[in-house]
């Protein structure tokens, strides 16, 4: 069973990923950049020793919820164009394996949620943080 924190990061991932070719494809191309630098230090993190290196994350946490929110600005501005097809991030599905291998790790789990509290935080002062979507997962 996946942790409920967890499980918001992982929302995270693949709310600001499926996002549609014509009006986010902007926004799919920058969190797939902030991905990959995410995935850089995730990869580095093979031991409890290691977790120094998380403090980088932060600020990825931050942008991520930024961009979901402008994300979901988006959508309420313009609704009919989110009936088109889902894309998804091409780094996504890395992203999510780096954070399960590191929750693997013992400490893991406490490390990567304090690394994204920030990013939480800003998600749960957004004006969409009590939208069916941050809520439904």
């Amino acid at each position: 069973m996946i942790p409920h924190r967890l499980k918001i990061i992982f929302l995270i991932t693949v709310l600001v990923s499926a996002c549609t070719p014509s009006n986010h494809h902007s926004f799919v191309k920058r969190s797939d950049e902030v991905y990959k630098s995410m995935i850089a230090v995730l990869e580095k993190v093979e031991h409890t020793q290691d977790f120094y290196l998380l403090e980088s994350l932060k600020p990825l946490y931050v942008e991520i919820a930024e961009l979901l929110i402008l994300s979901l600005k988006q959508e309420e501005r313009h609704p009919h164009l989110f009936n088109l097809e889902i894309i998804e991030a091409p780094h996504a599905e890395k992203l999510k394996e780096e954070l399960a291998r590191v929750y693997a790790i013992e400490g893991g789990r406490s490390a990567v949620e304090l690394a994204a509290r920030d990013g939480l935080i800003v998600l749960q002062k957004s004006p969409y943080q009590s939208k069916k979507k941050l809520r439904s997962f």
